[in-house]
């Protein structure tokens, strides 16, 4: 059973997330797969940044993984008994063919299980399957956020369209209305496992939580590099373009230039995100800095990109509430979306920054506030708080090469702006 299962999730890791070599751009790093035997030295697999050749969903013809209990079996009979109390099979009747055989047509293949998580009504089937296997959940939320790749590769390779200028609408709304009822099918099982912090799997299911962020950001913030056509293979240059590019508003004049203004659609779905990315900060920096070390890189990636969106809002937000005091002389409404976002954003930061990690009572008194003499002040350092947020994230996660890395491109960018001021 390992065996098939494994063959498939490789063959999947190949075909779907694609195989890249990283010892140019970390030659220092090290291999997570110790167990595996390459002959082409240290390979690690991750999701390219758009390097990603077009393919249909319905390619996908695997099961969902077993639960959680069989993995965890000490011996062969310990699995056999776990998997006929399980499926209700009899031991006697026990036979290698039950391994190849459908579990039920909710969960047949990932496809079919995905569409069974796009509707109102999903099922039990499919919803038990999720609930007992964190990796399984893992596997529905890749191939959801698959297909969300596949909908932006395919709508930006499209000519602009004057009649609907705004280059965040990637799916239609029965399309949007079917992802966000996935999301929230696998939300309630996530929440519910991932507020459980005695259970064994609570690390994976945090994780779970995590993707579910990254999967509503590409909704509405999707990646810049497949968006302008940049092609690169290697992880690190595809992150660092990342984050230069988060200094500019490249999807409106990529997609609707000159139709649509540079600050169209700024922060746009941001305030639909703010819990989510509350959680997602609390998530990334709230556990023991001991566990950084041994994060999974993939998740790293995944941390990165939500946290340069959240770094984009800021900048954004920044910049139209000092638009709105120039033209008015007057900080903007508590209320107004960019007020909204700001202050939210920068709360959330000062609970996960180091100033704080041991006391969560300090409130910094500027947020919020209406003082025009005061509130000022905070728009100066907010940006400033979060970009050292970020780079105690790198500095936090050196085992993989992806935090040094990103931590010389941040400290190039901030010395760079540094300079220009």
């Amino acid at each position: 059973m390992s065996r098939k299962i494994y063959n498939d999730i490789s063959a999947l890791a190949v075909r779907e997330i694609g195989l890249s070599q990283q010892e140019i751009a970390m030659p220092e790093s090290q291999s997570w797969l110790y167990d595996s035997d390459y002959t082409t030295g240290n390979s690690h697999a991750f999701l390219p940044c758009n390097s990603r050749p077009l393919m249909s969903s319905m390619e996908l013809g695997w099961e969902l993984p077993f639960p959680v209990t069989f993995w965890e079996a000490k011996d062969p009979e310990i699995w056999i008994r776990r998997f006929n109390e399980y499926f209700g099979v009899s031991a006697f009747t026990f036979t290698d063919d039950l391994l190849h055989r459908p579990r039920g047509l909710a969960t047949a293949s990932l496809t079919i299980a995905t569409q069974n998580l796009m509707t109102e009504t999903p099922g039990l089937e499919i919803l038990s399957a999720l609930e007992t296997s964190p990796f399984a959940t893992f596997c529905v939320l890749t191939n959801l956020e698959a297909l969300v790749r596949d909908f932006t590769r395919c709508y930006y390779q499209m000519p602009p369209s004057y009649s609907d200028p705004n280059p965040f609408h990637i799916l239609t709304q029965n399309q949007t209305k079917s992802f966000h009822m996935a999301i929230r099918n696998i939300g309630r099982i996530v929440k519910n496992m991932a507020s459980a912090s005695e259970s064994p799997h609570f690390f994976l299911w945090r994780t779970n939580e995590l993707f579910i962020v990254s999967l509503k950001v590409s909704l509405c913030r999707p990646d810049r590099l497949l968006i302008g056509g940049i092609v690169d293979n290697s992880l690190i240059a595809g992150m660092a373009a990342s984050t230069h590019l988060t200094q500019g508003n490249f999807v409106a004049i990529r997609r609707s230039a000159p139709l649509v203004p540079l600050h169209f659609g700024g922060n746009e779905g941001v305030l639909a995100l703010l819990s989510d990315f509350s959680i997602a900060l609390s998530s990334i920096f709230g556990d023991d800095p001991n566990n950084f070390t041994y994060e999974a890189p993939w998740v790293t990636v995944a941390s990165y990109s939500i946290l340069l969106c959240i770094w984009e809002a800021l900048r954004r937000a920044k910049s139209e509430i000092h638009v709105h005091m120039d033209t008015f002389n007057d900080l903007p409404r508590t209320s107004e979306s960019c007020m909204l976002i700001f202050n939210t954003l920068v709360e959330s930061t000062l609970l996960c920054s180091q100033a704080t990690e041991h006391d969560r009572s300090i409130r910094d008194s500027r947020l919020w506030s209406r003082d025009r003499e005061v509130f000022p002040t905070l728009l100066e350092d907010g940006q400033s708080l979060f970009a050292n947020l970020i780079q105690n994230f790198c500095k936090q996660r050196s085992v993989w090469g992806i935090g040094p890395s990103m931590l010389a491109v941040l400290s190039e960018l901030t010395n760079g702006v540094a300079h220009a001021s």
